[in-house]
């Protein structure tokens, strides 16, 4: 499975947001495309705030390297909002490039307000015309170095999520919802720290969560196999000591009679 080229990665992305993308280089690299400055700053006003009432998560995992993760957000403004603060988590050695944000169809800038490793806190500026409450729905992308790495016969993904800062209106199942294309033939075995959803499905790993996690992690093996995860070797172990420490026991009570 080949890496796919950045360029393809930041077509892509355009594609689904309809425009041009805010990039960077990774936390403590070069950036450009940004409305702000790097550093340590504290993030801009971003008014009263808000809720957020669901997450939808799209990502594309299906080739070994950079994965692609577009995510859906709908909120509640409170009044007076300018602007989406935001968390992202890098998890090594996944790392984020290019960052696109978009609501009703209008380009929002992104600024970076922060860059000490281990992750990245920025905010999405909204336009003027939001400044009043009620709900919107904020569309962001962002590619994913690193996502996705070989894993024995399988393929392991490792996605950080774009945490807006805010929190639930509701933490209610469904309330987060991930949908994780595979590669061909793979069959999701362990998900973490979501709750898988829609079974074994070969090539697509469903999730569901009450709240947004920081980070979505997959370990596929392919359609077929028996893919054992360490907690079901751990199991299996168990479960061969109980049986082995039942069967002497009872040659012991066999031997005593």
């Amino acid at each position: 499975m080949a890496l796919r080229g950045k360029a393809v990665a930041a077509a892509v992305l355009a594609a689904a947001l309809g425009a041009g993308p805010a990039a960077l280089s990774g936390a403590g690299g070069s950036m450009s495309g940004w409305d702000g400055v790097g550093g340590d700053q504290e993030a801009g006003a971003a008014g009263a705030g808000g809720q957020v009432i669901r997450v939808a998560v799209s990502a594309d995992a299906r080739e070994t390297g950079a994965a692609l993760v577009s995510m859906n957000y709908r909120l509640e403004l409170a009044r007076e909002t300018s602007a989406v603060p935001f968390t992202l988590l890098l998890f090594a050695p996944a790392n984020v490039e290019e960052i696109w944000a978009q609501v009703e169809g209008e380009v929002l800038p992104v600024r970076l307000t922060g860059t000490g490793a281990p992750r990245l806190v920025g905010e999405i500026a909204l336009p003027a015309a939001l400044a009043s409450s009620g709900q919107v729905s904020l569309d962001v992308a962002y590619r994913v170095t690193d996502a996705v790495r070989e894993d024995g016969a399988g393929v392991r993904v490792g996605l950080p999520m774009l945490a807006v800062d805010w929190a639930p209106a509701e933490a209610t199942p469904g309330m987060f919802q991930a949908d994780v294309t595979l590669p061909e033939g793979m069959v999701a075995r362990e998900i973490f720290p979501v709750t898988p959803t829609g079974g074994t499905t070969p090539g697509v790993a469903r999730a569901s969560l009450q709240v947004l996690p920081a980070v979505v992690q997959v370990r596929a093996r392919p359609e077929g196999s028996l893919g054992l995860s360490l907690p079901g070797v751990l199991e299996l172990l168990v479960l061969v000591v109980v049986i082995a420490c039942g069967m002497a026991g009872l040659r012991f009570v066999r031997r005593a009679r």
